[in-house]
């Protein structure tokens, strides 16, 4: 049966809006700037679009304290990119020290050998264990060669024209290497599964010595199945070993330590964003006439022909983070239909470590909180979109036993059979909840 494939290049977008008309200056992060250690090769920081907006007054309003703002801004990003990268070793400023980041530490597994962090990788991983932990392994730190076989995967048909090999057509591909066609595809999937750390063993699987901030990246067993097939996790070449991924909070936790260090040069007065889906202010939203803030999600239907809606829209006037997640990524995705356009299957970023498949439940899912840290906040709205709504508020209600934290949210559906949305929104955001397209339809419990 033929099928088709619909690309999808647009993402989930955060837009800010001031209610006053103030003077505003960005700067922008974008393409290529970091250079990979003994390479000629350089990468765009956190592979996305790192942005600070920042509102300019009388006083500052001019070239030089733009030229410092952003210079500081820039150098931030960067220094965090370095720190919290799994992909490629840098160098430090000297260009001669590589600096010590997650790479450093999977390519250390199997040795038993202890690696001296700095205090920002030591939390980075800290961070990532804990929050696997408490989100119950919806989020998994440890999901590192999972998540890297379907960023393979998802990046080749992104890139088909210039990475096809002998390959002629996409469906010819598909049916050699996409899951939902290819037996040993599935069957590769479902190992990567079943060895993926367990709780239990995410537990032990990082040895901390917080007095010298040391960290040494234990070995698993190998697992057994009940078939007698024996799946390779000791050896540290194997597929199947754990190795870290830090794309569920190396952005939130960068953003967190960008946020402090602007505040301590007192550079107070604008937002951060880390690509498309998250947002925090550096203090009260409050610029210019001191209205609240509007917060506008759009989200890119999962129909064809492909656009962008403009779908819901809150309003603060308090410091906040907010994070999304959900089934769409800019130019990292994709969408298998049926011949009566019938999705199939949906294919991005955020993968279920339970299922070992992109998740399907949710088109979005936005956190809203002024308590909870942007680390949090991403570890949270990926282990979310990983839940069903019922287990969602479920695990929304144990964080909030804590209460000193606050944590809103809205789930929105993917599109149903009636060309429909369906949200549910936990709050309605002291009244600013504001529903923008009447195919946005509120799910009753």
């Amino acid at each position: 049966m033929k099928r088709r494939l619909l690309l999808l290049t647009g993402s989930l977008i955060l837009s800010l809006v001031s209610c006053s008309s103030p003077t505003w200056y960005s700067v922008e992060v974008m393409t290529n700037i970091v250079p990979i250690a003994s390479s000629n090769e350089k990468v765009t920081p956190f592979n996305t679009v790192m942005k600070l907006n920042y509102c300019l007054s009388k006083d500052n309003n001019n070239d030089s304290f733009k030229e410092e703002l952003s210079s500081y801004y820039i150098d931030e990003v960067v220094k965090y990119h370095k720190l919290f990268d799994r992909h490629y070793s840098y160098y430090d400023e000297d260009g001669k020290t590589l600096v010590i980041n997650p790479k450093t530490i999977n390519d250390s597994y199997g040795s038993s050998t202890p690696i001296q962090c700095s205090k920002e990788l030591y939390n980075l991983l800290k961070q990532g264990v804990n929050l696997t932990l408490k989100t119950n392994g919806y989020f998994n730190f440890f999901a590192g060669e999972l998540v890297s076989y379907w960023d393979n995967l998802i990046s080749t048909v992104n890139n088909f024209e210039n990475e096809h090999g002998s390959y002629t057509n996409i469906q010819d591909y598909f049916n050699d290497y996409e899951p939902y066609y290819n037996e040993d595809a599935r069957k590769k999937v479902e190992y990567l599964r079943l060895t993926t750390p367990s709780l239990e063993e995410v537990k032990n699987l990082l040895t901390f010595n917080d007095e010298t901030l040391e960290v040494t990246f234990n070995t698993l067993e190998d697992k057994v199945l009940e078939n007698g097939t024996i799946l390779e996790r000791s050896s540290a070449t194997s597929l199947y070993r754990p190795s870290i991924t830090t794309g569920g909070i190396g952005k939130g936790l960068a953003t967190d330590y960008i946020k402090q260090d602007l505040i301590s040069k007192n550079y107070t007065q604008g937002w951060l964003s880390s690509g498309s889906s998250s947002l925090t202010t550096l203090s009260d939203p409050t610029f210019g006439n001191g209205n609240k803030q509007k917060i506008t999600l759009t989200i890119p239907e999962n129909k064809y022909p492909y656009f962008l809606t403009y779908g819901l829209s809150i309003a603060s006037s308090k410091d906040y983070s907010i994070s999304t997640s959900g089934n769409h990524d800019s130019g990292h995705s994709y969408t298998l239909y049926g011949d009566n356009n019938n999705v199939l299957s949906r294919r991005h970023h955020i993968i279920n470590p339970y299922t070992g498949y992109p998740s399907e439940d949710f088109s979005t899912v936005l956190l809203f909180s002024h308590s909870f840290t942007g680390v949090e906040l991403d570890a949270f709205s990926t282990a979310f979109v990983n839940m069903s709504l019922k287990e969602g508020l479920e695990f929304r209600t144990e964080l909030l036993k804590d209460t000193s934290k606050d944590l809103e949210i809205v789930f929105v559906s993917n599109l149903d059979e009636n060309n429909n949305y369906h949200y549910y929104a936990t709050s309605n955001f002291e009244g600013s909840l504001e529903i923008l397209q009447d195919y946005f339809k509120e799910i009753k419990l």
